[in-house]
């Protein structure tokens, strides 16, 4: 199974060394790796909330309150 889960983030690293004209030391590779990773779990996450969100009817949207300030002199 990590195997699964690692192929993209390995697949994006080689393409990026191939291709990119600021290669990346061996030790920088780990942590964009992983910082990938927690990109994409992220943006999981909020779509299947937003999905949820969609489903059981909740819709809205909650605004901020504005505050009343006075116009700018000049």
């Amino acid at each position: 199974m990590e195997a699964i889960g690692l192929s993209p983030v390995v697949m994006l690293l080689t393409r990026y060394q191939q291709y990119s004209p600021h290669r990346l030391r061996w030790w920088e590779l780990p942590a964009y790796g992983a910082t990938f990773a927690f990109y994409v779990y992220l943006w999981t996450l909020a779509s299947i909330l937003a999905w949820l969100r969609l489903v059981i009817g909740r819709v809205g949207w909650a605004k901020t309150g504005r505050v009343a300030r006075e116009p700018a002199p000049g």
